[in-house]
């Protein structure tokens, strides 16, 4: 198993943080295009960055216009909705934010997924896989995606506002979500992405 940090881009936004993590091996995880344009600033390549978060497609009006195609490493749907719409993307060939009013074409990603919200997280983000018709629409769009397309699974919840124990049981409880639905959906996710805001004492 490989395994890979990455600095979270909202919380550490200086360009001096973005570079020193870029040095160390680190990858970047941006929520926003802003964000993603940070990291391309600060060094990281297009396939070091994963974008995820619900308002990754929001604009903020001061990126500077990209004429060409970037490719990350990893974008992470935050609703089975969201979801669908970016199987449809790349099945059509076109923007993962197509139709979107962005400035930052980005064509595609090495893995495709979905983060998910399990029962005792009480989270308003990811997909709820305690509700049947949720996983119905996560299985119909991943089995649309294209048979080469590597898939990620994301979970992630404070630590500091469950515990360490609760926070454990739940990674448990979305690995065993996402087994299920790659089973359904006849797929095998290539990637793991797991976030909780551990103290630096954890």
């Amino acid at each position: 198993v490989r395994v890979k940090f990455a600095l979270s881009i909202k919380p550490s936004p200086s360009t001096a943080l973005l570079t020193r993590a870029l040095s160390e091996g680190m990858i970047a995880e941006a929520i926003s295009l802003s964000e993603v344009r940070a990291a391309l600033t600060a060094g990281f390549s297009a396939s070091q960055i994963i974008l995820n978060g619900p308002g990754k497609w929001f604009d903020t009006g001061n990126i500077e216009e990209q004429q060409t195609e970037i490719s990350l490493l990893a974008v992470i749907a935050d609703s089975a909705r969201e979801l669908d719409r970016l199987t449809e993307s790349i099945v059509n060939g076109t923007m993962l934010n197509d139709g979107q009013t962005v400035r930052l074409p980005i064509a595609g990603a090495e893995y495709i997924g979905i983060r998910l919200s399990v029962c005792g997280t009480s989270s308003r983000f990811g997909a709820d896989v305690g509700d049947p018709r949720v996983v119905e629409q996560l299985v119909n769009a991943l089995q649309r995606l294209p048979v080469d397309q590597k898939t990620v699974f994301h979970f992630h919840f404070a630590s500091s506002t469950l515990g360490i124990p609760a926070w454990t049981g739940a990674v448990q409880a979305a690995l065993l979500a996402a087994a299920q639905i790659d089973r359904l959906a006849g797929r095998k996710c290539s990637m793991l992405d797991f976030g909780g805001g551990w103290a630096a004492n954890t």
